[in-house]
């Protein structure tokens, strides 16, 4: 934990806040300095951003370091730059359009050469939307203040053949590749998603007559979308200006991050104030429904010798690899939290409250788990589960494990 930052709307609220967050520190043991602290300021330097009430700007500083930038005479150099000004292209108007001629040098097989286009690039500073270089969107949701609020962002570069289109069908591919690339929130939306440009013509898009073979094309890959395209004019939409491919130097794209609330990480408390599992422990014995399993795992089987003796020596990693196989299979390991989920059922247990069965999926990078009661069915109402109790917390996994069942391996 570095930095935090303790926002208040009203100055006789922020005592308050202030209070709370350093209750919570002392708690877990963790201690602010003092020396380092300061409270009630209007204007504050965090993250490298400059912080006001008047809007978000940048540090001093980082504006003299690009400023006095020196040429760069190698690819990763060109790299460095891209990486540093990556986190404030939201200041650098037409951002994408601007760094191209950086973004092509650090192309696999492109000789280094460094141009008066290039050098010019890293100069100028001005502000384009989706324009003839690349898409740049964003998914908002109106949240109960009235306001739209910000989900997610995509940037996406326009290759050869795409820079060629002109302009009304270059917007028209920013409204299908956006919906495409959201798709797990936009697709089969009950109430219509509100699509803004600045291209009045593309109003008037879904209900036309005609298309040309591109057009049809896209038309029927968006037929899944309940969506309405309306004109904004361009200096009103000017969030996504600035949006911009990153072509800088990491080689794997940094995971999302997302801000939760503390209700979500319930979980995670250090302190855990009712013991569930002593809990259950306690309770099973009281549950005469199951004496019975209870009873035949106490039973003690004897086996021969000979076969303990042919057990204990027995090699099982030969059936459980395939031959031919590595002997020692790497080991696995996501990059975040509810990108990789196994799950199963608890079945035939007694019947609660019309079910019968209990799912389990448990998040392999924290090993946090979530178990739902079910009533063992199709795979189409497992999946209805697994959206209510799942999904809807955190997001489509990109892999799951499951023990290839008839309801896990069918339509799920």
């Amino acid at each position: 934990m570095d930095d935090i930052l303790i926002f208040s709307e009203k100055e006789e609220d922020h005592a308050e806040h202030v209070k709370e967050v350093l209750k919570i520190l002392r708690e877990n043991n963790l201690y602010a300095k003092l020396s380092k602290c300061e409270f009630f300021v209007k204007e504050v330097i965090f993250l490298g951003l400059v912080i006001t009430p008047e809007g978000i700007s940048m540090e001093e500083e980082k504006i003299k370091a690009i400023m006095e930038w020196s040429a760069p005479r190698k690819i990763k150099e060109v790299q460095a730059f891209l990486g540093f000004v990556n986190f404030y292209r939201r200041f650098i108007a037409e951002f994408s359009k601007i760094a191209r001629p950086l973004h092509d040098l650090t192309k696999k097989d492109t000789k280094f050469e460094w141009t008066q286009e290039c050098q010019q690039a890293l100069r100028k500073s001005r502000n384009t939307d989706a324009s003839g270089i690349a898409i740049g969107a964003i998914l908002s949701q109106r949240g109960k203040d009235g306001y739209l609020h910000p989900v997610a962002y995509l940037s996406k570069s326009y290759n050869d053949a795409q820079r060629n289109y002109d302009t009304a069908n270059k917007e028209l591919l920013a409204i299908v590749e956006s919906l495409k690339h959201w798709r797990i929130y936009l697709e089969g939306t009950i109430l219509p998603v509100t699509v803004f440009t600045d291209h009045r013509n593309l109003e008037r898009w879904k209900n036309a007559e005609t298309f040309n073979r591109r057009h049809a094309r896209w038309h029927m890959e968006l037929a899944s979308f309940n969506f309405e395209i309306h004109y904004r004019p361009g200096k009103m939409s000017n969030k996504p200006d600035a949006l911009s491919r990153r072509h800088d130097h990491e080689d794997i794209p940094n995971p999302q991050q997302i801000m939760i609330n503390a209700e979500r990480f319930k979980g995670f408390k250090a302190n855990i104030e009712i013991d569930i599992i002593s809990m259950i422990r306690e309770s099973l014995s009281d549950d005469e429904s199951l004496t019975t399993l209870i009873g035949s795992t106490k039973k003690k089987e004897d086996l021969p010798p000979s076969i303990r003796k042919q057990y204990d020596k027995y090699e099982w990693k030969e059936d459980l690899l395939w031959p031919q196989t590595i002997r020692t299979p790497k080991t696995y390991h996501t990059q975040k939290p509810w990108e990789d989920i196994a799950y199963d059922f608890i079945v035939k247990l007694p019947e609660s409250q019309s079910m019968d069965s209990i799912l389990v999926v448990i998040n392999r990078f924290s090993r946090q788990a979530h178990s739902s009661l079910a009533l063992k069915a199709n795979a189409e109402g497992v999946a209805d589960l697994f959206i209510q109790e799942v999904w809807k917390l955190h997001g489509l996994p990109k892999t799951t494990v499951s023990d290839r069942g008839p309801t896990f391996n069918s339509q799920f």
